[in-house]
């Protein structure tokens, strides 16, 4: 072991003595709070919105004031001889303008609404996302370090047996075989325990990446003896809610919406326009800057505009529009397809997940009693040592199985509620109450 991971192991087990645990809701606040993922949704909506609010601004007055000053000079020439003149001019105007029919700005702002609504969306799937990833890493490192403390039980069992075969085997009372298997099962647990406090590290490296940040304080763990309510309910009717209510799908639907008022935005360029124009002018500036009297200029105009040939460029970003609308559509079809079968998946992974709770539960008690049996039965000399080492082994692997039959359903029943678009901080909150209280911890 390198020192690196000495230190590390030092500084875990030295934070396991005395330590402020973290409980789900805790990490979940904070990797909402900090998730770069979320930060860029979050930036990727407001400049959608930013767009919104630009292209609202197309279809609003547009209005603006000017000055001018100049200062001129003039030679004339003349039989009599060349003359200069100097003279000052002033020029003020006030000009505003209101498009009344623009079919291609319209639509433009109807396509920025629905973009805007659909990153919106995408920044909520974002949210849920990344409260299903901590959720995952958070029962690997719990599985992880429920594997390794099992694992490291099972090999204190199987010493304690290696040693009692030893002084037997020292008296004549016990055989050679059996020696040698309890020998050979001890050191293969010995490498599976370095292999699971391996798997420990790696979780919470993985764990450490959700939230930006080195994760070596305990972890809340699984209550004893808690009893999950999970109402699974009808597969068609989440199916129903995944169709209406995921973000993700909701998002590419309004992906579809907008492509196709992007097409009307650009079949708009073919329409007429019409334009109210009002202006105001307060000068002494003539022609070629020739001094004129001062003069007050007032002017209102109707401006219609149709167009008739702009070289193919209407036409070809008509045909990008509905090309654009086509991709849209199949990307919608397939996000529909996988939803379906997101949401069937998550629905029987949480189902079997719920039942394997109980079938676990049951498999635990059965593998305790056979345990017991098989200790009496090899102090009365009925069962080898073999038979009691097979017995904790499986014993360790039903409570192995127990509890990762827990941490899949608090994963498999949020898969659920995220694909089916069901998803609320109040989900955390009723996984965070299957585990234990955080606080001050003392091991």
């Amino acid at each position: 072991m390198d020192k690196a991971r000495f230190f590390l192991c030092l500084g875990l087990m030295t934070a396991s003595v005395h330590a402020w645990s973290s409980s789900l809701q805790e990490l979940y606040d904070e990797a909402m709070a900090s998730d770069p993922r979320i930060i860029g949704a979050e930036s990727e909506a407001a400049i959608f919105q930013a767009r919104e609010r630009g292209s609202l601004g197309r279809l609003l007055p547009q209005a603006g004031i000017g000055a001018q000053g100049t200062r001129t000079k003039r030679d004339t020439s003349t039989v009599l001889g060349d003359f200069a003149e100097y003279y000052n001019g002033e020029r003020y105007y006030f000009s505003a303008s209101q498009a009344l029919y623009d079919k291609s700005k319209w639509e433009g702002f109807r396509s920025a609404g629905k973009e805007a609504e659909q990153y919106l969306k995408r920044y909520e799937e974002m949210l849920s996302v990344v409260a299903l990833d901590l959720v995952e890493k958070y029962t690997q490192v719990l599985a992880a370090e429920d594997n390794h403390e099992f694992v490291s039980a099972e090999r204190k069992a199987a010493q304690e047996q290696l040693n009692l075969i030893k002084a037997r085997y020292d008296r004549k009372l016990a055989s050679i075989t059996d020696l040698l298997a309890v020998e050979a099962r001890t050191d293969v647990l010995i490498s599976q325990e370095l292999d699971a406090q391996n798997t420990v590290y790696i979780a919470r490296e993985m764990l450490s990446e959700v939230l930006g940040r080195d994760v070596n304080e305990p972890l809340a763990p699984l209550k004893t003896g808690v009893t999950p309510a999970v109402q699974v309910g009808l597969l068609e009717d989440w199916i129903n809610k995944g169709l209406a209510e995921n973000d993700g799908l909701v998002s590419q639907r309004l992906a579809v919406k907008a492509a196709s008022t992007r097409v009307k935005e650009a079949t708009g360029q073919r329409h007429p326009t019409v334009g109210l124009t009002v202006s105001a002018q307060k000068s002494d500036i003539g022609y070629e800057n020739a001094q004129t009297p001062p003069s007050d200029t007032y002017v209102a105009a109707v401006n219609f505009n149709l167009p008739l040939y702009s070289g193919g460029q209407v036409s070809a970003m008509v045909s990008e529009a509905q090309a654009r609308l086509r991709l849209a559509e199949q990307e919608y079809q397939q996000s529909e397809r996988a939803l379906r079968r997101g949401v069937r998946e998550a629905y029987l992974n949480t189902s079997s997940a719920q039942e394997r709770v109980a079938a676990t539960r049951k498999a635990l008690e059965s593998a305790e009693k056979s345990y017991e049996a098989q200790q009496k039965g090899f102090k009365y000399g009925t069962v080898t040592v073999v038979d009691v080492l097979d017995a904790s082994q499986t014993l360790y692997e039903a409570r192995r199985d127990h509890r990762k039959a827990f941490y899949d359903l608090m994963l498999e029943s949020l898969t659920l509620d995220q694909v089916a678009g069901q998803f609320t901080p109040n989900k955390i909150s009723d996984l965070n109450s299957w585990l234990e209280d955080s606080g001050a911890t003392e091991q």
